[in-house]
């Protein structure tokens, strides 16, 4: 460097030393946790093990988690969209994927699936008593969102 920003440096580094006294006391940080924003969705998935779902069809679908229901009209690999979740169809892979109503879910989840064809004709339905959700709070364990995560097979 040269002799006049060596200069400069020095005289900062002396104000900014002469600014603060060895009594001043910094103010406290922000109580509680910090939290980033990642969001997340709660989310059901279905896979139907013994069905074939075709693409470009349009299929009548009803899921019911622990008593709160969604039926409706769902296109392959379009989603749907209601006022409790939404429903979504895939043919690559057999799925039916449920977003989950925001809330706090227990450790499992008493579930039905009904899918049935466009002329009304039931190709699959079950049900299970204990789905396992796994809960997930991406921001760390003190901050929001809290997201449920569950699989079963029908």
């Amino acid at each position: 460097m040269r002799r006049f920003e060596w200069f400069m440096l020095l005289a900062i580094v002396s104000t900014v030393t002469a600014c603060v006294t060895p009594n001043q006391q910094l103010p406290d940080p922000i109580p509680g946790p910090v939290c980033t924003e990642i969001g997340c969705e709660s989310l059901l998935v279905v896979d139907l093990v013994d069905t074939d779902i075709l693409p470009e069809e349009t299929y009548q679908i009803e899921v019911c988690v622990d008593g709160t229901c969604v039926d409706e009209s769902v296109t392959v690999d379009i989603p749907g969209e209601t006022g409790v979740g939404r429903l979504s169809l895939q043919a690559d892979d057999d799925l039916i994927e449920f977003t989950l109503p925001p809330g706090d879910y227990d450790t499992t989840a008493v579930v039905s699936v009904m899918v049935a064809d466009a002329a009304g004709s039931v190709i699959v339905e079950g049900e299970s008593d204990a789905v396992p959700l796994e809960r997930a709070q991406p921001n760390g364990p003190d901050c929001p969102p809290v997201c449920f995560t569950g699989r079963m097979q029908v």
